[in-house]
């Protein structure tokens, strides 16, 4: 069949079932039937995701979609042909949260299996795929993981090519790895070491770099917008609140030095963060007052990595932050903030 009619047909089908009409639930219980015989399985798949994904948030008891999830669920674990919609749906099973931790298992093993295809938008799918379940499982097995990271080492000499403006990836060149690819096997890592501590071996380091560049690659890789490095610097606090360290100390990839990062990247003023603390959508205040928290706590440390310039720095932006606070500008009760700020002042004096 034409694959624009299919498109068609797909779309008007999908139309009927976010409408809920009474017909539509046969039809689907017949097009899952007879799923194994289509030609056009990718564009079955794409339809099974619009579904499954009004399922989600559909809020009427007798939603068709919601009804027919188990059936869907079964068709779509049990077919195992490798595809981008195939991967789609899976991550929709698992957004579902209505999997057993075998189920979940396997997903994990499936998809790390993927990340040698040729094709590499195939392979970032199936990373956020692994992303996604690790935390849902009660422990995990990093062994596929490990073994794709230590086959990168030459892989990396390419980084700066990959990571470089004016770098551009052609349709037609074949890739093993992108920007993309990257940044999900650090957020992986993270989440495995955060969620599953101690599960790495005291020997690992997965990234075969010179330390002193390893943390302006992982902010150039991992923090594309303030969300992603909001989220990556509180991810590296989470784990030293109560976590594996040891990893990422052998890195050097500490909340001080992250936090003290950042400030360079925001140019060493405290600008940007009085931004960053306006952003009501933001979770950077949440984040800030657990570091201020932190960095009094372990203040010896703060203070032993400071040379006298950073030291400065740092405190003319606590300094400065006070004083914007103390205006009684800011949309929410400042007293918890002054007060972490009020303690670091002092520590840094």
């Amino acid at each position: 069949m034409n694959p624009f009619q299919v498109f068609h047909d797909n779309k008007k089908f999908y139309l009927k079932i976010s409408q809920h009409t009474d017909d539509c639930a046969d039809e689907l219980n017949r097009r899952i039937r007879n799923f194994d015989s289509l030609q056009e399985k990718d564009a079955e798949l794409e339809l099974y995701h619009l579904i499954l994904k009004h399922a989600r948030h559909c809020d009427l008891s007798h939603c068709v979609a919601q009804q027919m999830e188990a059936n869907l669920q079964h068709l779509i674990l049990s077919f195992v042909s490798p595809s981008y919609p195939l991967l789609v749906c899976r991550l929709d099973l698992v957004k579902q949260d209505t999997l057993n931790e075998g189920q979940l298992i396997l997903l994990l093993d499936y998809a790390c299996h993927l990340w040698s295809d040729p094709r590499i938008y195939v392979r970032r799918k199936s990373m956020e795929l692994v992303q996604r379940i690790i935390p849902l499982l009660p422990q995990v097995d990093i062994s596929l993981i490990l073994q794709y990271l230590q086959t990168l080492d030459i892989t990396f000499t390419d980084l700066d090519k990959i990571l470089s403006s004016e770098y551009t990836e052609f349709f037609h060149t074949p890739m093993t790895l992108d920007r993309e690819c990257i940044k999900r096997l650090v957020q992986i890592v993270l989440s495995i070491i955060s969620h599953h501590p101690f599960t790495f071996p005291r020997d690992t380091t997965p990234m075969d770099l010179p330390i002193q560049n390893l943390l302006p690659l992982l902010f150039e890789i991992c923090c594309a917008n303030d969300d992603d490095t909001v989220d990556f610097m509180y991810t590296v606090l989470t784990i030293f609140k109560g976590g594996d360290t040891h990893l990422l100390k052998s890195l050097e990839i500490t909340p001080h030095r992250v936090f003290l990062y950042f400030l360079k990247v925001c140019g060493g003023t405290h600008d940007i963060l009085i931004d960053f603390l306006l952003d009501k959508d933001s979770e950077f205040l949440s984040f800030f007052i657990q570091y201020l928290k932190y960095a009094v706590e372990d203040g010896d440390v703060l203070l032993d990595i400071l040379d006298e310039d950073e030291r400065d720095r740092l405190l003319t932006v606590v300094v400065n932050i006070t004083l914007v606070l103390e205006k009684d500008a800011f949309p929410y009760n400042t007293a918890p903030l002054l007060r972490r700020l009020v303690q670091l002042e002092e520590l840094l004096l």
